[in-house]
């Protein structure tokens, strides 16, 4: 018996080895469903032979081969390049193939061939112990496996990395009876049949004609490291040729190469599939100095390919540190932009400023030369309107490091210049086509697009985005009591500064009856009475609007209140509590033809609340970079105003305060002015009253200022 041997492997070998273990592991459950296990063939011609390499699919399978043999038959089954009528064949092996009797062995192990002391092992040892040079991790899990299933793993794995081995197992055979003008099939099975194991043959079909060189491993690369490099290269291509490589380095400028490690990389697989690239490191004690690599495959029959294409690096210091935006000021129409160094090495060549509009994409250097490793700012005198800028640090053989961005916008309250020449049609489909003369500024992002009934009357956006070119299509109602439509356009540039709204435009179209109706959207029911706002009709014939009233399940409209002017919203202050009613708006034109909106059911609100604000006005002052609110509020006892501020699409909060002594003013209205401000920002302002009882008044109505 082979004492048992304890066998020193890197810690590559052992991570590839537990890789074979789980999948021999998984290989034997999966096989408790299958009946018979395969014996995989591989060939290999060579000048004056065929090689071949087998391995059954199992460990129980090995097991059972190992004490029974193998058996080769060759049929010779086409010749200068025919089928022959009928295959011959030839036993190659009279003598079953079996590994090497324990005694064979002692040679290799003495001569201290690793793949040979670990197949030996495997196959005679007491017990099979595989160990690290340090004490416990993977080599532990490896130990605490089934024997059997390791022995099988390891065998294989041996007989992968060393022909030799192979053929000492059992598991590789030399054919050099062959001709270069015939092809065979070689037949691989059992010697003996196992009653406990079926297992199948295996056939490979092969010739002379089959040989093709060895490639050289492709797409080699080398990056450096902090201590070192890092090497690697496409192993997918060179699937089921190479099972390990062989890295080797050159420090004499590419004469003399040796390898970097003793131990082989190996193929390693991810999910069962090889994986693209493999990957191993290089260690140096010296930088600043330029290394070539080179990369050789080993096939699993020990044959040694070309080797790869030499390629060098300089293993000089790493750049780690990445630089630090602090801040871009605007001065005037330029940006000064300033940086900093966590570290400053000696190793920094200098920097590039880079630019865009945006965050995450499209940045391009704005400086004509490197800008000195000394040097931490730049001015950028034809800076964007917005601005996003970064530093990148370059360090030696190219690697750089860069910055996270900063933001830098001009200030831009020049607007564009109103929209001219304004032209258009309406066919009798209703379809509009709208023309202009284009606008002349730089930074134009486009055109809007409004439209209005009458041409004193409001005009609604009907562009959801700004209109990059000078024409524009839409699409209009006919059948509407308004004889003519109107449009007005405004420029936008990429500030958002909007231009003033150009010349409207009027278009006429058919006059058709019945009128349009006007459109009830919001009834509140309040304490104060019952508020309603509405749509007023689009005909620009409408004389007046009344709102009619009818206590809920009667049918007695009568008109509360009547509008000959644009007013859209009433508050029925005569509304008695308790009571439900319905309301609906009517448009009477000037031949005294009528339209109702929709009825709306409310009812008065009594919670006991005190009235809420509803004279309230907001202004812009641009001049004094402010915007005043105004409201009246003749509720005595108020102990204080909370004014509530939030910009459009963000929460309302409360914001200031007040004392009503401060801001009532001689006319007996109430005044605030907020400073506080962001230009071109839409902000909403609400307004509470607080009683010194400690009683709220509800919010008031929204304002909407566009600063």
């Amino acid at each position: 018996m082979i004492p048992s041997i304890k066998i020193g492997l890197s810690k590559l070998l052992f991570q590839f080895s537990l890789l074979i273990f789980l999948f021999s592991a998984f290989s034997l459950k999966a096989q408790q469903k299958v009946k018979t296990i395969k014996i995989a063939v591989l060939s290999r011609p060579a000048k004056d032979s065929i090689m071949l390499r087998w391995a059954p699919a199992s460990a129980q399978a090995w097991h059972s081969l190992n004490k029974t043999g193998y058996q080769i038959k060759r049929f010779t089954i086409t010749r200068n390049g025919k089928l022959l009528p009928k295959p011959e064949s030839i036993l190659l092996t009279p003598v079953a193939l079996k590994p090497w009797p324990m005694d064979s062995w002692k040679t290799m192990v003495d001569q201290e061939n690793k793949y040979g002391s670990i197949a030996a092992q495997a196959l005679y040892g007491e017990s099979f112990e595989v160990s690290q040079d340090n004490k416990g991790g993977i080599s532990q899990m490896i130990n605490r496996a089934r024997e059997n299933e390791s022995r099988f793993s390891f065998a294989l794995f041996s007989a992968d990395q060393d022909y030799h081995v192979a053929k000492a197992m059992g598991l590789a055979y030399v054919d050099k009876n062959v001709k270069q003008n015939e092809k065979y099939l070689y037949r691989i099975y059992p010697a003996v049949t196992d009653k406990m194991v079926r297992i199948d043959t295996g056939f490979v079909f092969t010739g002379f004609s089959d040989f093709s060189p060895l490639p050289k491993p492709y797409d080699v690369k080398v990056e450096p490291q902090k201590k070192g490099a890092t090497i690697s290269w496409n192993q997918e291509v060179t699937k089921g040729i190479y099972t390990t490589f062989m890295v080797e380095r050159s420090e004499d400028g590419g004469k003399n190469f040796v390898p970097i490690s003793d131990e082989p990389v190996v193929n390693t697989e991810d999910d069962g599939k090889v994986r693209r690239r493999a990957l191993t490191a290089d260690t140096l004690s010296t930088l600043n100095h330029k290394i070539f690599y080179r990369v050789k495959g080993i096939s699993p029959f020990g044959e040694t390919g070309p080797v790869s294409d030499t390629i060098s690096v300089i293993t000089d210091h790493q750049l780690e540190a990445s630089p630090v935006m602090e801040k871009a000021d605007v001065i005037g129409k330029t940006v000064k932009v300033s940086w900093k160094m966590p570290e400053q090495p000696a190793f920094i060549l200098g920097y590039d400023l880079e630019r865009s509009n945006n965050v995450e994409k499209g940045f391009k250097k704005i400086n004509q030369k490197i800008i000195s490793s000394s040097t931490f700012e730049y001015i950028d005198d034809q800076p964007l309107g917005s601005n996003y800028y970064r530093i990148r640090a370059y360090g030696q053989e190219g690697i750089s490091k860069v910055s996270y961005g900063i933001f830098a916008q001009l200030i831009d309250s020049i607007p564009p210049a109103p929209p001219i020449e304004l032209k258009g049609t309406i066919d009798k489909t209703g379809l509009v086509k709208l023309s202009w003369k284009a606008n002349s500024e730089k930074d134009l992002a486009g055109y809007r697009v409004y439209r209005g009934n009458v041409i004193d009357g409001e005009f609604s956006q009907i562009t959801r985005k700004a209109v990059k070119i000078n024409a524009f299509t839409d699409t209009i109602e006919l059948k509407t009591l308004t004889k003519s439509v109107f449009y007005k356009l405004v420029a936008v540039d990429k500030r958002y500064n909007p231009s003033e709204f150009s010349q409207p435009l009027k278009l006429k179209r058919p006059d058709i009856v019945p009128p349009m109706p006007p459109s009830l959207y919001e009834v509140k029911n309040q304490t104060d009475g019952i508020y309603l706002a509405w749509y007023i009709s689009s005909s620009n014939d409408v004389v007046a609007h009344e709102v009619y009233r009818t206590p809920k399940g009667e049918e007695n409209w009568k008109p509360i209140a009547s509008f000959k002017d644009t007013t859209h919203t009433f508050n029925d202050a005569t509304a008695e509590l308790k009571q439900t009613y319905v309301y609906k708006i009517r448009a009477v034109d000037d031949s005294n033809l009528t339209s109702d909106s929709k009825p709306f059911t409310a009812k008065r609100l009594d919670l006991g609340l005190k009235p809420a604000i509803i004279n309230m006005k907001a202004t812009a002052d641009r001049e004094n970079l402010a915007v005043v609110i105004k409201w009246a509020y003749n509720i005595p006892k108020v102990d204080s105003y909370l004014i509530y501020k939030a910009e459009q699409g963000k929460p309302l909060r409360l914001y200031k305060t007040l004392n009503p002594a401060t801001t009532l003013q001689k006319d007996k209205s109430n005044q605030f002015i907020d400073t506080q401000l962001l230009i071109n920002t839409i902000y909403i302002y609400r307004i509470k009253a607080v009683f010194v009882d400690g009683n709220e008044s509800p919010f008031s109505k929204e304002i909407l200022i566009n600063y």
